[in-house]
């Protein structure tokens, strides 16, 4: 997952509350986009490593979806939190309406 979206750096505990919308419209018929968070500075968590959100569907068929989750394990100090996004099979996915809020739960 190379491109990427929106992002938030702040010092964390070891633990912290991710929450990500976001619009994904394929432009193709039956392939899959997917968008995740990548974790970096103190800590490193690849977005492949973690919850996603996933849109499987039919050509110009957008889906807003909503991604809540607690990020347990992180090493105290400045993380970064990015917004990655791919989309598979060689199509292309518009990836829309990103926000990312993140929010220190300490220890």
């Amino acid at each position: 997952m190379s491109t990427v979206g929106p992002t938030v750096t702040l010092t964390t505990g070891t633990k912290a509350l991710i929450m990500m919308t976001i619009q994904l419209d394929n432009q193709a018929s039956n392939r899959q986009g997917t968008a995740a968070i990548e974790i970096s500075g103190a800590s490193s968590v690849s977005p492949s490593d973690g919850p996603a959100v996933h849109i499987y569907s039919s050509a110009n068929d957008a889906h807003q979806f909503s991604l809540v989750y607690i990020q347990e394990g992180l090493t105290v100090g400045s993380n970064t939190f990015k917004v990655k996004y791919k989309a598979a099979g060689g199509t292309t996915v518009n990836f829309a309406w990103r926000r990312l809020a993140v929010m220190d739960l300490g220890s």
